[in-house]
């Protein structure tokens, strides 16, 4: 059987003290077999293939993982949906048959398809698929999609990046880039588990044309998954969305979207008016829903419950969302978190101005309506700048006879929030106690502030070096509303007490 991989061992005379070297020799996309379905060009994927660079954008081919064991290593290129000779965008990059194991897609930029990474064990769908036709340990790895989906108003398309399918397995989806999907960004199936997302970056998706739109990653009757070490940016109803479907076309959902861990992500400028949330929580809880199989709660014809319990939602940051938290499920953990914002211009429309309402909120109305409202959320040790700065008044929120345990959660001076900002907040004050790891801020005549002069050391909680650099920009963006030259922003990163990288913006230059 023809191999599409080749090793070569080659003498580089020209570097000196190297006597040889192994390289991973590369092959042509047009060497490959290939066959035409609906004029787009389908490239079967039975062997590992590392395609050679090439300058020019290819269009129109879609490739169908055929085997377990491989790898599709693009080769750095990128592959544009549109059909040749058409305004015609092909049906997805990249599917899969089913029961495969160990595979991996790397180093590839894909745009302009419908739909991006179809990994599902084929036709089966959810009800026709188990643990033994769901795919194992793949890994999508230094990969971008963008620009996914038709947004035709009459005849809209497709529009997820990367669909994890039904049953699928501890998959790793590390160092991507999901750009401008129609729907979501990412789409953890039903009965999938362990999926780790890592390291990437989620930017403008979700935006479907409807008023609520899609989240950058949906998590639907999928558990034990890992939201890590993330940068989200202008995302549409929400940066991360947990539920469990109401069973729609009759195909019951029996997972919960439970035991998920969302850590060290940042969270930013989410336009997420509209009943979302840079996270949501149980996000169809008592929802207008329709072709559900699932029981509506009872007096609500059209209403359905939502079951997503015992998530962690730990030392992210969140920077300049309209609303950061929303919980609408009980036995939730909201921990080492920081907070910040004001108020800010729209990134896709300068003339609408966002504004901050609160931090957390908890509560859903038709759950206290039945005598079961959302209790056991436990809110512990996060830090917030926005006390003095959110429209409502408040920080955290509880509503609708909600309960939670507040525990050492401070404001941006270290000092324990008063009662109106986190209710029964546990919480003795102390003399400011740097973390060992952290990213410490400081801002010289900044005019969005009301004091000339402050140090922001609350950002401790996100340990990612690449965000305490971002957080200067971040910040340098929300001081220049007046075009002054006077203030400057700088950040200093600290490891284990240890300084390793420090970032200045300047005035009006950076």
């Amino acid at each position: 059987m023809k191999k599409y991989r080749k090793s070569l061992l080659l003498a580089l005379f020209l570097l000196p003290g190297i006597a040889n070297a192994r390289v991973e020799a590369c092959v042509s996309l047009d060497s490959l077999p290939s066959s035409n379905i609906d004029n787009e060009r389908l490239i079967l994927v039975s062997e590992s293939i590392a395609l050679c660079p090439q300058e020019e954008v290819i269009r129109g081919t879609r490739f169908k993982l055929k085997a377990s064991n491989i790898t599709l290593d693009c080769g750095g290129n990128t592959f544009d949906g549109t059909i040749p000779a058409t305004t015609e965008k092909a049906s997805r990059a990249v599917d899969s048959a089913a029961a495969l194991e160990d595979v991996a897609i790397e180093n590839c930029t894909f745009k302009n398809y419908q739909k991006g990474l179809l990994l599902t064990p084929a036709t089966l769908g959810i009800g026709g698929a188990n643990y033994a036709t769901g795919l194992k340990r793949f890994r999508v790895k230094n990969v971008t999609i963008k620009d996914i989906g038709v947004y035709d108003a009459n005849s809209p398309l497709g529009g997820e990046g990367l669909i994890v399918g039904p049953y699928s397995q501890d998959f790793l989806i590390d160092n991507v880039v999901v750009e401008n999907t129609r729907l979501s960004g990412i789409y953890l199936e039903a009965y999938s588990v362990r999926t780790r997302v890592t390291n990437s970056s989620f930017i403008h998706n979700g935006f479907s044309g409807s008023a609520s739109g899609r989240e950058a990653i949906a998590i639907d009757a999928s558990s034990e998954n890992v939201i890590a070490n993330n940068l989200f940016k202008d995302n549409k109803y929400a940066a991360i969305a947990t539920y469990k479907n109401c069973g729609e076309a009759g195909v019951a959902r029996n997972m919960h979207a439970n035991d998920n861990l969302i850590e060290r992500n940042t969270f930013s400028y989410h336009d997420n008016y509209n009943g979302g949330a840079a996270i949501v929580i149980a996000a169809r809880q008592g929802a207008v829903l329709s072709g559900c199989s699932d029981d509506a709660m009872p007096g609500y014809g059209n209403r359905y419950f939502d079951f997503s319990k015992h998530n962690v939602v730990r030392e992210n940051a969140f920077v300049n969302n309209i609303a950061s938290i929303k919980v609408m499920d009980s036995f939730q953990t909201i921990s080492g978190n920081t907070f910040h914002g004001t108020s800010w211009n729209d990134l896709s429309d300068p003339s609408v101005k966002h504004k901050m309402v609160y931090d957390v909120v908890i509560g859903n109305a038709q759950l206290a309506e039945l005598g079961a409202p959302v209790i056991g959320v436990s809110i512990l040790d996060n830090i917030t700048r926005t006390s003095t700065t959110n429209t409502s008044g408040r920080t955290f929120v509880l509503n609708h006879d909600s309960t939670a345990a507040f525990t050492g959660n401070r404001d941006q001076n270290y000092g324990c929030l008063a009662e109106d900002k986190g209710p029964g907040n546990a919480c003795a004050e102390l003399e400011t106690i740097l973390p060992s790891n952290r990213c410490e801020v400081s801002v010289t005549a900044c005019p969005a502030h009301p004091r000339g002069n402050w140090l922001d050391a609350t950002y401790g909680s996100n340990v990612i070096q690449s965000t305490c650099a971002a957080r200067a920009r971040q910040l340098w963006d929300w001081c220049r509303l007046d075009g002054s030259g006077s203030y400057s922003v700088t950040t200093e990163f600290f490891k284990n007490n240890v300084f390793l990288e420090k970032t200045t913006y300047n005035g009006a230059t950076r």
